[in-house]
């Protein structure tokens, strides 16, 4: 009895003291807005590879930690102007940061062309400040992108781009 009572005891000691790591402060409200230029790498209808393109990201911040929304307007067609275009809107997640200078994002968008086709893609979204003491929010953002636009049988094609803007970002 003494060896099974004396194994008891030892098994049961008291619990050390965890040290409680402090809570991490919530992520602030991000945006960033902008417009540019895009290159069509595959998929273009109209024969012109280089469109116009624009965004609006919004990062709410607080519980949703590093995810927002995407918005944006791709492949304006620049001759004649707004001939077609792609809008979409989805998800955006922050990858990776080394703010002030830096900023990766993932999203995933839904959307639809101007003649009415559905599109669905996604893509990687690279912030970069220019210069972020002197100029504050300016960015150059890079966008890389694939879509899927369904436009009927002969029609339904991958479109591959890549974006440049000129941003204001927080």
């Amino acid at each position: 009895m003494k060896p099974a009572l004396i194994v008891l005891l030892l098994c049961g000691t008291a619990a050390a003291d965890e040290e409680v790591a402090p809570a991490k402060p919530p992520a602030p409200f991000r945006w960033s807005i902008g417009a540019g230029s895009s290159f069509l790498l595959f998929g273009e209808m109209s024969g012109k590879r280089t469109h116009l393109d624009g965004h609006l990201d919004v990062m709410p911040g607080g519980r949703w930690g590093r995810w927002g929304v995407a918005t944006a307007v791709r492949h304006v067609v620049i001759s004649p102007l707004a001939d077609d275009a792609l809008l979409t809107t989805g998800v955006r997640y922050e990858a990776a940061a080394a703010r002030p200078r830096l900023a990766l994002a993932l999203h995933g968008d839904l959307g639809v062309t101007l003649g009415g086709a559905p599109a669905a893609g996604g893509g990687v979204e690279t912030h970069l400040w220019i210069a972020p003491k002197l100029l504050g929010p300016l960015a150059i953002v890079f966008d890389v992108t694939a879509h899927l636009v369904v436009d009927g049988t002969e029609a339904t094609r991958l479109v591959i781009a890549t974006a440049t803007r000129l941003s204001f970002a927080r």
